[in-house]
């Protein structure tokens, strides 16, 4: 997740982009929020396939196609616009690491790893396929490991299956080591093309190489030429994978298994009830926590700096009274514009309304408005995590004395930087709660969170209610259950610091005791 450039675009349809995800040959992706605050992937097509008209009829028929498939282990589709001068598809969010990222950082993964996303893929593609549609481009990149395990993402080539072919004639779609030899011969790719590519993933995730070897290293023909008639280098693999992986890889469609036939194979039904073991090691867990929780602190929704005047107004600080050097008020008046979301005093109409009505300033003011200057270009610099300093009064040097401003007051709640992180242990008997806090101000989402039990498998979200320095207190809901049906939202709970690495947690339905991770 990197920063925006220059030239990058602010908007997509009603989507604010805040952050650059990647890039690839068909477009780029970025982090964007909704009006609502729902954080998106919006991928926005690159302006030369843009002008394509073949390109675009093939990216509506797939936008269209894609919206059928509404699976927990796949990204949904939230929102498109294939009509405008640059087209954009937004889906669903999954703060996770690819597959790729996970090799590349920790090296192939373990058994029990690998054979949870077995059992994530042949669920996704099972709902993929059961809304008529074919991915045809299953690869490590376009498979999110999160907290509660795999998810697909990216159908960036997915094809109704019922339809005619929206490819030129010949042309090869997918990745090369991980598409299927009947794509690698440019011909039909049905639901047994992507069992063989989820084959190539699968052994990927286990060896922490391509089954068929680099294109970057041997060029793309030479790979194309094992896929089509070289058997795969499974070396490594575990023995209760090295069967399953294989029957994946038959080169022809027909002898492959089916979906429904894998879900049944006794390793990948294993993996059906959840678990109170991370399914991650531990150093990819951790990374993994640390992305949701930075995905967490872009979602808080963020308002507009306030528009420039070019009128000048009176100083926010004083009313006209005192500017023109009549009695002051016994008080200042209280700003009734509302804090800005996600700061620790600082309000915008300080930094709207200073330097108005410069003419009319005398001394004593303009030490004031210099003194609120200060403060407003100081206090953000101190960081969510830190309170405002208050500021001493101020006497004037000259001409009779002003009273010195008020500061806006704090905001009703901020999460205390003692509860932010990734937070583990066992509440309610036998249930395994995990949470990550992420900062954030009374109203916003600040926390994930997921619970396992030892026949359910629940994942929320949770709202800031009240926020002091040793508790805050938080509405939940469940986002997804599995099975569907088996969570119960718990609602409010409260979490009590009882030192740096642990916390009380709080319910209706019971206690427990939650550690730092």
């Amino acid at each position: 997740m990197d920063a925006l450039r220059g030239e990058d675009p602010r908007h997509a349809g009603d989507f604010v982009l805040v952050a650059r995800l990647g890039s690839g040959g068909m477009g780029e992706v970025f982090l964007g929020r909704s009006p609502q605050g729902r954080t998106a992937a919006v991928k926005l097509v690159q302006p030369e396939l843009a002008r394509d008209p073949e390109f675009r009829r093939r990216f509506r028929l797939e936008v269209a196609a894609t919206r059928k498939v509404a699976s927990p282990w796949t990204a949904s589709v939230l929102a498109a616009d294939t009509e405008s001068p640059r087209p954009w598809v937004a889906t669903s969010f999954v703060p996770g690491l690819t597959l790729t990222e996970a090799v590349e950082t920790a090296g192939p993964l373990p058994e029990r790893a690998v054979l949870r996303i077995a059992h994530g893929l042949v669920h996704a593609l099972r709902d993929i396929h059961a809304a008529g549609l074919v991915h045809r481009d299953l690869k490590p990149s376009n498979v999110m490991l999160t907290l509660d395990g795999p998810t697909v993402i990216d159908f960036g080539i997915v094809r109704a299956a019922d339809s005619s072919v929206v490819t030129r004639a010949g042309a090869i779609v997918g990745s090369p080591g991980f598409m299927s030899p009947e794509q690698a011969r440019g011909l039909e790719a049905a639901s047994p093309s992507d069992v063989f590519s989820m084959g190539c993933v699968l052994a990927f995730a286990g060896t922490g190489r391509a089954p068929f070897g680099s294109a970057t290293d041997s060029g793309v023909p030479a790979v194309l030429l094992r896929v089509v008639s070289e058997e795969a280098d499974l070396t490594g693999l575990p023995g209760s994978l090295l069967s399953l992986v294989a029957a994946c890889l038959a080169k022809s469609p027909a002898e492959r298994p089916t979906l429904v036939e894998l879900g049944e194979a006794p390793a990948i039904r294993s993996m059906a009830a959840p678990g109170h073991a991370e399914w991650l090691p531990a150093a990819l867990t951790s990374s993994v926590a640390r992305r949701v929780t930075r995905a967490l602190d872009l979602e808080t929704p963020k308002p507009p700096a306030p528009p420039v005047s070019q009128t000048p107004t009176a100083v926010p600080l004083h009313d006209a009274a005192t500017v023109t050097g009549a009695t002051p008020p016994s008080a200042p008046p209280q700003s009734s514009r509302a804090p800005v979301r996600g700061t620790v005093g600082v309000d915008p109409v300080s930094r709207a309304g200073r330097a108005r009505r410069p003419a009319l300033l005398t001394g004593s003011v303009l030490a004031v408005a210099l003194l609120a200057v200060v403060l407003t270009i100081i206090v953000p610099g101190l960081g969510e995590d830190q309170p405002s300093a208050e500021p001493a009064p101020q006497q004037s040097t000259s001409g009779p004395a002003t009273p010195a401003a008020t500061p806006e007051p704090t905001p009703a709640g901020v999460v205390p930087p003692a509860f932010l992180g990734a937070w583990r242990g066992t509440i309610t008997g036998d249930q395994e709660r995990l949470m990550t806090i992420a900062q954030g101000h009374i109203g916003s989402t600040v926390v994930v969170t997921r619970t396992i039990s030892s026949d359910t498998k629940c994942r929320g979200t949770g709202t800031l209610v009240s926020a002091g320095e040793s508790a805050i207190e938080l509405d939940t809901v469940v986002t997804e259950s599995i099975p569907e049906g088996g969570c119960v939202s718990i609602g409010g709970q409260r979490l009590t610091r009882i030192d740096d690495d642990h916390l009380r947690w709080d319910a209706a339905s019971g206690t427990g005791i939650l550690t730092r991770q």
